[in-house]
């Protein structure tokens, strides 16, 4: 979907294998990449839990250590893109919720291992509970896959300012370039 929008998209995988947060985060920020989007299915002990929610690294108002040679402790590179972070992942849950049909479990603000070492605005999105009967039936239709990754597509677009077109925007002067 984003590819058709004119985003280039780089999957730190594209299988079932298990890759640490640590190498999630370290490939974005290798690729040099706009925006980091990590998708998860959800589970828990029972079946009753549904919904979607999408998350973003707490906005923290404290100044950054000021190190030697401007180096970021890997821990705390999200927290320059904590604000922009926020902003993505208002755009993404609504679109989500809509998309999908389910429970609206909203927007939290969590420092979120898969989200600390990525400089980037990042968020992680849980698109259902696999332990949903339901959930995992429409997890499991390609057509609703589809639908969820259009959301999550018009989201960074409408993000990166590009609208239906996908031309991203200009980087801020007042953030880091993304």
């Amino acid at each position: 979907q984003l590819r058709r929008r004119g985003f280039q998209v780089v999957l730190t995988r594209d299988d079932d294998r298990d890759l640490e947060p640590e190498q999630r985060a370290e490939a974005a920020n290798r690729a040099g990449g706009d925006v980091f989007v990590s998708l998860h299915a959800d589970g828990w002990f029972g079946a009753g839990a549904s919904g979607v929610t999408t998350f973003a690294a707490p906005q923290d108002d404290e100044p950054l250590p000021d190190l030697a040679d401007g180096f970021t402790p890997w821990h705390l590179a999200q927290r320059r893109h904590a604000a922009a972070s926020g902003e993505l992942a208002a755009l993404v849950q609504p679109r989500l919720v809509a998309a999908s049909g389910s429970p609206d479990r909203g927007i939290v603000r969590l420092d979120a291992r898969v989200l600390q070492g990525v400089d980037m605005p990042a968020v992680m999105v849980e698109v259902g509970f696999l332990t949903d009967p339901d959930q995992e039936r429409s997890l499991l239709d390609g057509g609703r896959r589809r639908e969820l990754a259009a959301a999550i597509a018009e989201a960074v677009a409408a993000f990166r300012g590009g609208g239906r077109d996908g031309k991203p925007r200009a980087s801020s002067s007042q953030e880091e370039p993304w």
